[in-house]
């Protein structure tokens, strides 16, 4: 409570809103493109398909670690 009454929690979550914000930017800036290129190209989609279906075989769990690495 400190915390907030001494101003300094508006900015950490405005940080922490602009990072969540950014990061899901970049995921729509990357995805939305690839998607559509995937869905026009069937070239496109037959070389990159299995590439995007290994992560899907993937424990989720066992992903944790990669996740909390690189952030």
């Amino acid at each position: 409570m400190e915390y907030a009454l001494a101003g300094k929690l508006l900015p950490q979550i405005l940080v922490s809103l602009q990072r969540a914000a950014g990061g899901f930017a970049f995921g729509v800036v990357v995805a939305v493109p690839l998607g559509i290129l995937l869905g026009w190209y069937k070239p496109v989609e037959a070389n990159l398909n299995p590439l995007l279906q290994l992560p899907r075989q993937t424990n989720p769990v066992s992903l944790f670690p990669s996740l909390f690495c690189c952030s």
